[in-house]
């Protein structure tokens, strides 16, 4: 997350987020009503997409207590300054003694972002302490919910968030912002073919790979990209290395899981194996590398799109 982004977001708007509201306030998580009379003065977020919407909201003021910030990928520098003095309920998932360990009225999460169907922390179970649960949209595929990734999702996680904490004001001005700069990307890319992409998240016997119902998708092709597994029915999921090879990806988009090797450990599996090592791309070494942020619904999205498309296709952006 760009701090200085955090920062100016803070400033937007001249209104105070207040603890009442004129009105109670109706917003729709996954397809279920939530009703509130009063602004979430305690809040509980896990990850670190959905802790950046949050800031980026200006609401640090609000939380309280965050979850699965360092157990998988770290954050960055920018985001663990940002949150600096915040405590860490659980380095991964939550478990519910964490989360009424601080006393929330408000937990921010998704189904497999900090939640499972009859897992240790869901809605349901929070709702009798008297804590409300936002759903992050594009996870709500996981319970049924009939839904193609777009960025229309994360726009309606920003507008719903600001309706619940009297900031709508600042939502809009920071979707404007995001609206703008996807549309400068878009009308640069008009006239273009989009390119063959692959993602490579991980595994080496099998891809563990995005398919069409994530954010993933979304990126790709507002960024100029037709990802090779689009027909995949899920956001994230296994395929085969023959599938991939004969599909020929003309770009591969490369996980960096921060663990210190960088995305070097990925190149290498591609390189060694006996299909992806005869494909132009892998040959060539046409890579696009990607941390979590940008590839979790989140802020980092945006910054992806401008990034991948000017990798995809430098001939406009010249």
């Amino acid at each position: 997350m760009n701090i200085t982004n955090y920062l100016v977001a803070l400033a937007i708007g001249a209104c105070v987020v207040g603890s009442a509201q004129a009105e109670s306030i109706s917003v729709s998580s996954c397809g279920e009503q939530l009703e509130f009379e009063s602004v979430p003065e305690r809040v509980v977020v896990h990850d670190k997409n959905l802790t950046e919407l949050l800031l980026t909201l200006g609401l640090r003021d609000r939380i309280v207590g965050v979850t699965g910030i360092t157990g998988w990928y770290g954050p960055s520098d920018e985001l663990a300054a940002a949150i600096d003095g915040i405590p860490e309920l659980n380095p991964k998932d939550p478990v519910l003694e964490n989360i009424l360990s601080v006393g929330p009225d408000f937990f921010f999460a998704g189904w497999y972002y900090g939640m499972q169907p009859d897992g240790p922390v869901t809605p349901v179970l929070l709702e009798p302490f008297g804590i409300k649960t936002y759903v992050l949209s594009e996870s709500c595929v996981h319970v049924g919910v009939e839904q193609r990734p777009s960025l229309e999702l994360l726009y309606g996680d920003v507008r719903a968030l600001g309706s619940i904490f009297g900031v709508q004001d600042r939502a809009e001005v920071l979707l404007d912002s995001w609206s703008q700069r996807v549309d400068v990307v878009r009308l640069r890319l008009e006239e273009v073919e989009p390119a063959r992409v692959f993602m490579h998240y991980d595994g080496e016997a099998t891809p563990f790979t995005a398919g069409g119902l994530g954010m993933v998708q979304t990126i790709f092709e507002a960024a100029g990209g037709a990802n090779i597994m689009a027909d995949l029915e899920v956001n994230w999921g296994e395929t085969s290395w023959e599938v991939v090879a004969s599909r020929n990806p003309e770009f591969i988009v490369i996980f960096d899981d921060q663990t210190g090797e960088g995305p070097q450990r990925q190149v290498n599996v591609l390189k060694a194996n006996p299909l992806m090592s005869q494909l132009d791309a892998v040959i060539n070494e046409r890579f696009v590398v990607v941390q979590y942020r940008e590839i979790a619904p989140g802020p980092g999205n945006i910054e992806a799109i401008e990034r991948i498309a000017k990798f995809l296709h430098p001939q406009v952006f010249e």
